[in-house]
């Protein structure tokens, strides 16, 4: 078969795929050391900013269903990085905020971060 012709060379879809694993397989990578996720310091740094947020709210910027945030953000309630509320107005609103030890995590995971991302940006203009 003729690899030109084949649909997958050309597809998007796949190429975005593979080029979204090998870009987050840098920073797991370089967050390895400190057995943090790309998820979780992604998580960490939009925390950061915001005292809590709601979950939906979070799931809705992450481009993820709130099932899927929930069941990555279960590591990190185990690890004491986050903390999960249900607002008081209406339970069935949940809301997560960072823990003391979250910010401490995310303040020494920043430098591994940067590192990973300059290496990424490399040779990549911005509209790229």
């Amino acid at each position: 078969m003729n690899k030109s012709s084949n649909p997958v060379n050309g597809c998007a879809a796949f190429n975005l795929r593979r080029a979204s694993r090998l870009v987050t397989r840098r920073y797991e990578d370089a967050l390895k050391p400190l057995d943090l996720t790309s998820f979780q310091f992604t998580t960490l740094a939009a925390l950061s900013d915001y005292p809590a947020i709601p979950l939906y709210a979070m799931a809705k910027e992450f481009g993820m269903s709130n099932s899927t945030v929930t069941r990555n953000l279960k590591h990190m309630l185990d690890k004491d990085l986050v903390r999960l509320a249900v607002k008081e107005e209406d339970a069935r609103i949940r809301i997560v905020s960072i823990t003391s030890t979250g910010r401490k995590l995310y303040k020494k995971a920043l430098p591994l971060w940067q590192k990973a991302q300059n290496k990424t940006l490399e040779g990549l203009s911005t509209d790229e």
